[in-house]
């Protein structure tokens, strides 16, 4: 079985890989902010223009889940092992990190094609290397369609539609 990885899944990976490394940095305060940097991310995209400006949502996540992070070094908690630290903190960095992740898959442009009376992801309006990224990703194309079909998960996740 061959799998293949596109440009735009390696660089969602190092996300991912970022955001766990932070987790296991960081510990247990920053698995427990995360939860409410989520929240307040879901509450807050209701709000914003991100058919405008689609990666609003991805820097939204990206300085929520910093920001909840630097706040919860403030709260004094109890400390576990470094080994705990690293596993819940590490959980807390993977969940954000996927987070993260599908927030980026979904953000590329999407068009209505009138012809087909159907979406077309990505969009012919994109370069073509980012469209060859897109096509070649194993994991936008499915993620995209899981949240078109989801009018709740659309909430969270708004496609860029065009």
């Amino acid at each position: 079985m061959r799998v293949e990885v596109s440009l735009l899944d390696v660089a969602v990976f190092f996300v991912i890989a970022l955001s766990l490394a932070y987790g296991v940095r960081k510990g247990a305060p920053f698995a427990i902010a995360v939860v409410p940097a989520l929240v307040l991310y879901a509450v807050l995209v209701q709000f914003l223009p991100l058919q405008e400006n689609p990666w609003l949502g991805t820097v939204l996540a990206v300085i929520l889940g910093g920001g909840a992070a630097a706040l919860a070094q403030l709260v004094p908690l109890p400390r576990f092992s470094n080994v705990t630290e690293g596993v819940i903190g590490g959980a807390g960095g993977a969940l954000w990190g996927l987070f993260l992740a599908v927030s980026i898959w979904v953000s590329f442009p999407a068009q209505y094609k009138a012809s087909t009376g159907s979406l077309q992801y990505p969009s012919d309006r994109i370069s073509d290397l980012v469209a060859q990224s897109i096509e070649g990703s194993g994991f936008a194309q499915p993620l995209f369609n899981w949240v078109i079909k989801n009018p709740a998960i659309q909430k969270i996740f708004p496609p860029n539609l065009q």
